[in-house]
């Protein structure tokens, strides 16, 4: 994982920083459809309860759903995985333990 000084300088300074094509298509598409998934949750429990806000939750605005990974493995394997891991470290450092061994 290559990560710029000026990346790293912006991420200790804005917070974040913008890493283009890092992560492969393919968890792209997991990553999008996984959203959608809790999108259409929310929706559908919004039309349950006859309203368009839930909590901070606004329908086709913005959408907050907690630890999504405890209810999709397949998001869990990719949040724990050593891929993930190695961002974190070329972000944070050496220092930072990222674990997949890490419990639900």
């Amino acid at each position: 994982m290559n990560i710029t000084k000026n990346q790293l300088e912006q991420f200790r300074e804005d917070g974040y920083m913008i890493l283009e094509s890092v992560i492969p298509d393919a968890h792209l598409k997991l990553l999008r459809d996984l959203c959608q998934y809790f999108i259409d949750e929310m929706d559908a429990r919004m039309d349950r309860e006859g309203t368009d806000v839930i909590n901070i939750s606004h329908r086709g605005k913005r959408y907050f759903v907690s630890q999504c990974y405890q209810r999709k493995p397949e998001l869990f394997e990719f949040l724990y995985s050593d891929y993930i891991a190695d961002i974190c470290r070329a972000t944070l450092g050496d220092l930072t333990s990222c674990s997949s061994s890490t419990s639900r």
